[in-house]
Parts: C-alpha cells; sequence; structure tokens
C-alpha cells in the first residue's frame, strides 16, 4: 500500500502543481509543496498508526512531485529551445537515476539507523532544498502568463485537446 499510494499521490499532483505554477507562481508553489514534502517526510519518521503513516506518505508524494512539474517549466522558463533541449536532458538523467540510486541508500539507512532514518534523511534533503529554493530561486513566470490568469476550465480543454491529437496519442 505504501509505495501505491506514493505513486497515486505523485500522478495525481502534477497537474495540479502545473496547473497552480501557471496560476500562482514557480517559486511560491514549489515553497509551500516542499515544505510539505518536508513535514510528512520527519512526520513518517515518528508515526506509530499504519493508517497515518499511508497518509503522510500520499502527502510527503503530493509535496514532492512539484518538484518534476517545476523543474521543467523552469528550465523552460529561462532557457532558449536548444539549451532547453539540452537542460531537459540533464534532468531526465537525474530522474531516471534517482529511482535507482534512493533504494540503495535507503537500504543501508535501513540496516544501520533503522527504517526511520529514510524518513528523516528524505526531510534533511528537504530542508536543504528548501532553504537553497527560498534563498536562491527566483520567479521565472513571465509576466505573459502571469496576465492571463490560467482557469481549471481551460486546463480541462488543454487536456481535451491533447486527447484529440494523434501524434500525442500515438506515444
Amino acid at each position: 500500500y505504501i509505495i501505491t499510494v506514493y505513486l497515486i499521490g505523485i500522478g495525481l499532483a502534477q497537474p495540479i502543481h502545473g496547473f497552480m505554477c501557471d496560476r500562482f507562481g514557480r517559486r511560491p508553489v514549489l515553497l509551500v509543496s516542499f515544505f510539505f514534502y518536508t513535514v510528512a517526510s520527519f512526520l513518517c519518521a515518528f508515526v506509530e498508526s499504519w493508517s497515518l503513516l499511508i497518509f503522510l506518505r500520499f502527502m510527503q508524494a503530493v509535496g514532492v512531485s512539484v518538484g518534476t512539474v517545476t523543474s521543467r517549466t523552469i528550465v523552460n522558463d529561462v532557457a532558449e529551445r536548444d539549451q532547453a533541449a539540452v537542460l531537459l536532458s540533464y534532468l531526465s538523467v537525474a530522474m531516471g537515476l534517482s529511482p535507482i540510486i534512493a533504494p540503495i541508500i535507503g537500504g543501508y539507512l535501513d540496516v544501520i539507523y533503522g527504517w526511520e532514518s529514510g524518513f528523516l534523511f528524505c526531510g534533511f534533503l528537504g530542508l536543504i532544498i528548501l532553504f537553497f529554493a527560498f534563498f536562491k530561486l527566483a520567479e521565472t513566470r513571465s509576466a505573459a502568463i502571469s496576465m492571463q490568469k490560467a482557469s481549471f476550465g481551460g486546463l480541462l480543454g488543454r487536456y481535451a485537446l491533447l486527447l484529440k491529437s494523434p501524434i500525442f496519442m500515438g506515444y
């Protein structure tokens, strides 16, 4: 259950994060979401209830999923098309390696310090990301996007266009 709930949280939250990034800006959405991820990570280490642990894992996933959406959005905001392609390929490599490396680190932490240490490690990583995002990350949403406030209806309309696209559906 715990992995399934985590994956469901990531899958459900990503489109919502994309909408919120267009509506409210990249920086505030990233800061709030990573705050929830960090708090949920630390709480997971101290929880005594299985159902509460499942809920916190869901919140952890909802919080961390902002990284997938926002990182790509920020690259597209600040880089020209050719440079963005290179940067996005680096992001893809990092996101592809993470699920390979993370269980190894988690396994070592579990064997040496106990299962709670993996959650504490994630919480501390969340704090580091929050620190750098708060002090180093500027808003990258363009003035044009800021002026055209995103709407939920518009979001659904764009999804409908995607589902009608033979190229998109082919992939």
